[in-house]
């Protein structure tokens, strides 16, 4: 809850739709039951509206961000993609990328250099110095399947499937232990949020770290009485080297 103020000023609305996803699964985990999850995101609802309801009367910069996403509720396309700042010109384009190139995409960080072939004349992403456009294609989805295509689009699926494979597998203590990494990879690959591009460099190797983080925690072992006592286990080493050398 002390997040939620800062995210909210932040006028980030990717993180508003993350903060949401991730207290919908903390609680769902903490309620164990529909009847209290449905009581607690009610709450928490409430909670946020009034948290919401602060911001937009102290803060110009979310105010600013309210009026742009409210542009939506005009239900033209011309008022969604100013609610979504472009994005839907950026995912038309990638939506043509991805058909001309279904197999194998344009090709991992390709997307810039692809994109004016692609985009409309007057497209405000193109620039023509460069002969480059927008640099991804802010959705995951999209980015994967017009960067690498079907193929690559496989790939992310197998990979899934053997995470949820190795999740299901893994007993009580290790999915404890791997709980906090897990949320975090849930919330950078969830499908329904504008994201940053996974083939870049930094965001990239963040997210394979928390991977590898999730993953290495799920291949613990339960400790031993040894190991929860490092005492006791000195105590027992110290008893075997003590003993007398019956060979001697």
């Amino acid at each position: 809850l002390l997040l939620l103020g800062p995210i909210l000023l932040s006028g980030s609305r990717a993180s508003w739709v993350t903060y949401a996803f991730v207290l919908a699964i903390f609680l769902w985990r903490e309620a164990g039951s529909w009847r209290r999850f449905a009581l607690w995101s009610a709450a928490a609802t409430l909670l946020g509206a009034l948290a919401l309801g602060a911001a937009w009367q102290t803060s110009t910069r979310f105010d600013a961000r309210m009026r742009r996403t409210l542009l939506a509720l005009k239900g033209s396309e011309h008022g969604i993609n100013a609610a979504l700042s472009g994005r839907l010109t950026i995912w038309a384009d990638a939506g043509r990328m991805i058909a001309a190139n279904p197999w194998t995409g344009v090709g991992v960080r390709g997307f810039r250099y692809a994109y004016p072939r692609y985009a409309k004349p007057g497209d405000p992403f193109v620039n023509h110095p460069d002969d480059q456009g927008a640099y991804y294609a802010h959705q995951i989805v999209l980015e994967i399947l017009s960067e690498s295509g079907v193929l690559g689009m496989a790939l992310w699926t197998l990979g899934t499937l053997l995470a949820w494979r190795m999740w299901r597998r893994a007993p009580a203590h290790a999915r404890a232990l791997a709980w906090p990494a897990g949320i975090a990879v849930l919330a950078a690959v969830f499908p329904f949020n504008t994201t940053l591009a996974f083939y870049s460099a930094w965001w990239g190797l963040l997210f394979w770290w928390l991977l590898a983080l999730w993953i290495g925690a799920l291949g613990t072992a339960p400790a031993t009485d040894a190991r929860a006592h490092p005492a006791a286990a000195i105590g027992a080493r110290g008893a075997r080297l003590s003993r007398p050398n019956t060979l001697a």
